[in-house]
């Protein structure tokens, strides 16, 4: 009897040893980004332990404004709602999941013959991502938020976990958004753990191959003749878009120049029927913009699906860092090193080593459309849309780039003398102070162009040196330039009531030993600039009408830059921007546009 209750006591006890011994946790996410999580197969299981570009689950900061309950709740001014206040809430804010259909998926493989008295926890690995990256537990319908602490039972183990997991924030300078999710099971003597290592989806710009699901433009609510003038060159802008099937968004604000104060990003992940978006809108690290246009993203278009962040060191500079100064190269390889950008490419004016927005720094954190900076600041409002533009090809490669060409400007106004138009008013609009076709050619205006030409020469060079664009894919369209001021730091432009050609450019508060001058003389297009348009589609842009000399009847600047848009495969429409022109912005300085996100950028 002795012998048999000895035996019996031996084999439970070997028993236990054998299911110790075959304790192995599981934690599984979408490793391969397929949109799934594999749980009857080994597909997600290779190189969970360690996030690569090409390897390893992507999530999303869930920064939204799910119905808007902060847009509807912090109305006002600084004065009243502060920005921190402001741009600390959103749906992430706390520890409650408003927008779980922006989780990325992880889940556990169910441990059998525990011990009733088992535990396990799941826990986020690297200290500082803790704080900055959320666990949630599906149970009932409901999402639970799961801390380092929290205690899973014996029970809980024995099922398949349902988790979701999101960030609080972008990824930053600071912050890589990397984060490994620990899966921690103790049954007796025995712990097994395994790991998953996720990050957060790169922030991404819009470049002009996306179709535009929605063009952006300000309401004006003000009151006078330039208020007036301004809204009837929005409302053509509107129509356009319109019968381009393209909605447009009216912003609530009297800052007219809607491609300053916001760029529209997004961040997307698999999903089991496609991307799933988060649209972003960063807002401009220019906090000294007049009229508060920085909060106008945080109270006026956050929504359900639609996050705001702004970058805003101390030292922004006020000019470079609007987004007017901010473009997109659309996807390429580079030719000499083989980087793949399949997303893009992020450019921007200033100098290197001198004078560069910060935000390149937000950007630059994302570690994936690494910023391209060219020399903007012969410019007087030293903004990349002054000069350059890339836009969608029927081509191999995707895109063309179309530039400013003020050789081409001043062959044109040779063309108007010639036709005898010497001794006229070279513009046809009656607005403003007129010179006479003669007076452009003096030396005076052909040195200011003179100074463009050689400065667009040097861009063009870098841009193919950096993509590989050949001469055939680019295109050129006349403008002018004439000098606009000595460089004391940048120019801001107008705000409406302040459009009056007698007026003066608002020059940059900084300090003198802050501002940095080129010792030159700046220039700025002295024609409406038909390159700062809104490109809507493949085929379809809008640019502001130049009213330029008539030769037989026809403008010849009219003329020339639809030949030019006609070469690079679109259709133009006109619109009087003129008010906006005398303010130093056209048609792309008034407008903003989100476009199609949909694209798996991580199958690149």
């Amino acid at each position: 009897m002795e012998w048999t209750a000895a035996a019996a006591s031996n084999a439970s006890r070997a028993a236990l040893t054998r299911a110790a011994s075959a304790l192995v946790a599981d934690i599984r996410t979408d490793t391969n980004r397929d949109g799934h999580v594999d749980m009857e197969g080994l597909t997600d299981v290779p190189g969970k332990h360690r996030w690569t570009e090409s390897r390893g689950a992507l999530f999303l900061a869930n920064i939204g404004d799910t119905n808007r309950r902060c847009g509807e709740e912090l109305q006002g001014d600084a004065s009243q709602v502060s920005d921190e206040i402001l741009m600390a809430c959103h749906d992430a804010a706390d520890d409650t999941q408003r927008a779980p259909e922006f989780l990325a998926p992880i889940r556990t493989v169910p441990l059998e013959n525990l011990d009733p008295g088992a535990f396990g926890f799941i826990s986020i690995v690297e200290e500082h991502s803790r704080n900055l990256v959320r666990l949630f537990r599906q149970s009932g319908g409901d999402w639970q938020m799961l801390k380092n602490d929290t205690f899973l039972t014996a029970d809980d183990l024995s099922r398949r976990l349902e988790l979701g997991i999101d960030a609080r924030d972008t990824r930053r300078p600071g912050w890589d958004g990397r984060a490994t999710v620990e899966f921690s099971v103790t049954n007796l003597t025995q712990t097994s753990t395994d790991t998953v290592a996720l990050r957060v989806a790169p922030l991404l710009t819009h470049h002009h191959v996306q179709k535009p699901e929605k063009v952006f433009t300000s309401k004006l609510t003000g009151i006078g003749r330039e208020f007036d003038e301004a809204r009837a060159t929005i409302d053509k802008v509107e129509r356009i878009a319109r019968e381009a099937r393209v909605p447009v968004h009216r912003i609530n604000t009297n800052d007219v120049w809607t491609q300053d104060y916001f760029e529209p990003t997004y961040m997307s992940m698999p999903g089991p029927k496609g991307s799933v978006v988060m649209h972003v809108m960063v807002s401009t690290s220019n906090a000294g913009r007049q009229l508060g246009s920085h909060r106008l993203v945080f109270q006026e278009l956050r929504d359900t699906g639609i996050g705001a962040v702004q970058y805003s060191p101390v030292n922004a500079w006020l000019n470079l860092d609007d987004f007017g100064n901010l473009e997109t190269i659309p996807p390429h390889v580079h030719p000499v090193n083989g980087k793949e950008y399949p997303v893009g490419r992020v450019v921007a004016g200033g100098v290197v080593g001198k004078k560069m927005p910060v935000v390149l720094d937000l950007f630059r954190a994302q570690e994936a459309q690494e910023p391209l900076v060219l020399d903007s600041l012969w410019l007087q409002v030293q903004h990349l849309d002054e000069f350059l533009q890339f836009l969608p090809a029927n081509t191999t490669r995707g895109w063309s780039i179309m530039i400013n060409d003020p050789d081409a400007g001043m062959e044109l106004v040779r063309e108007a003398r010639a036709a005898g138009l010497g001794s006229h008013a070279f513009f046809t609009h009656a607005k403003m102070p007129n010179p006479t076709v003669e007076t452009i050619l003096q030396s005076i205006y052909e040195d200011a162009n003179d100074r463009a030409a050689k400065s667009i020469a040097s861009t063009i060079d870098l841009l193919q040196k950096e993509t590989g664009i050949t001469d055939q894919e680019i295109f050129r369209v006349p403008a002018l330039y004439k000098w606009g001021g000595f460089d004391r730091g940048p120019r801001k432009r107008r705000e409406l009531s302040q459009f009056d050609a007698r007026k003066t450019h608002a020059t940059d508060k900084r300090s003198t030993e802050d501002a940095y001058s080129v010792d030159k003389l700046q220039v700025i297009t002295m024609v409406p600039n038909a390159i700062n348009g809104l490109v809507l589609g493949n085929s379809r842009y809008v640019a502001p009408k130049p009213w330029g000399p008539i030769v037989h009847d026809v403008d010849i600047f009219e003329r020339a830059v639809r030949n030019a848009y006609k070469k690079a495969g679109f259709d133009v429409d006109f619109v009087d921007d003129w008010l906006l022109h005398s303010g130093g912005g056209d048609i792309h300085c008034i407008t903003n546009t989100v476009r199609d996100a949909s694209a798996e950028w991580w199958r690149w």
